[in-house]
């Protein structure tokens, strides 16, 4: 007899009526409709945009197919959540199938590479924030599903990965914000032909913006490691996380001054200037997270020395 067991697998042996597997369901059909939403902005915007645009016909037949091929999609999913039959067919009893996997999977590559291409410097984002704001927020939904999946699953999701601390989350979103900084800057500074072109303000501002990127990312990128004892001398939760995020704070503050103030080159909305304020609302997120896990420990090693000093006097008697 084979070893296999159906109820080794999660929702295997409960019913498409289920309380539970509703509940997982309708979570993820909340970003099916978050995705569908956006995607309709991006497509139509776009659309409208597109209109005249100076730019290259295939580079607007991209842009526009990335919201309606995503749209598409997501309408396929959310009708399968709602309509019982189809509910049955494509889901059966399992609350996350690898159909819809692969569905989110695709769509998670799909916005990655179009975010890149339309809020670029010079993409089609910069003819109108609709379409900045729904393909960020189209890629979020599409990533939150996915991390959804995982966990009703009970494989892997985001939660796994940041549990090591209360600090580990925002050490990986520094990382991820800096990396959007320092591209999207780097972008502009070679798209603008800044080296050539630019006054000396403006190139001292550019490579300012891509060195603050650079270095908070590769902190990020020691602090995240550090988590898993790659550095036994710089420990969570310990002196040296505090100094880091003072440093990081320091600069993220001297980033937001110089480069989003009146005429400075991030002073309007997109990449470079939403990752630095990003990063120094972050960077205080990660003050506050350590102060709170330092009062923790204290608690708690207070409370153990009372334990202690409770036993000895048990003993006494």
């Amino acid at each position: 007899m084979s070893s296999f067991d159906a109820a080794d697998v999660p929702g295997a042996t409960r019913s498409p009526d289920d309380p539970t597997i509703s509940v997982l369901s309708n979570g993820r059909l909340v970003h099916w409709y978050m995705i569908m939403s956006s995607s309709l902005i991006s497509w139509v915007s776009i659309v409208d945009t597109g209109i005249g645009n100076s730019q290259p016909t295939s580079y607007i037949d991209y842009s526009i197919s990335a919201g309606a091929v995503s749209m598409c999609i997501s309408l396929l999913f959310i009708c399968l959540h709602r309509i019982p039959s189809l509910k049955a067919w494509a889901f059966g009893s399992h609350p996350a199938t690898m159909l819809e996997f692969s569905a989110l999977a695709f769509l998670a590559l799909w916005w990655i590479v179009a975010v890149g291409l339309m809020t670029r410097d010079g993409g089609i984002a910069d003819s109108a924030l609709n379409i900045y704001y729904s393909v960020w927020l189209a890629l979020i939904a599409t990533l939150w599903g996915m991390n959804n999946w995982f966990y009703t699953r009970g494989t892997l999701s985001a939660r796994d990965f940041t549990n090591l601390s209360p600090t580990l989350g925002g050490w990986y979103c520094m990382a991820f914000v800096s990396l959007v900084m320092m591209g999207s800057s780097a972008n502009i500074y070679d798209h603008r032909n800044i080296a050539s072109v630019g006054t000396g303000s403006d190139k001292t501002a550019w490579v300012f913006a891509i060195s603050v990127g650079a270095i908070s990312l590769f902190c990020s990128l020691i602090m995240v490691a550090s988590h898993y004892r790659v550095f036994p001398f710089l420990l969570p939760c310990s002196l040296g996380e505090i100094i880091m995020s003072l440093v990081l704070l320091g600069l993220w503050t001297s980033a937001v001054i110089v480069l989003t103030r009146a005429n400075g080159v991030a002073n309007q909305a997109g990449n470079v200037y939403y990752s630095t304020w990003a990063s120094f609302f972050n960077a205080v997120y990660l003050l506050a997270k350590w102060k709170r896990v330092d009062r923790e420990l204290e608690v708690r090693k207070s409370a153990s020395e009372n334990n202690v000093e409770m036993n000895d006097d048990m003993d006494d008697i």
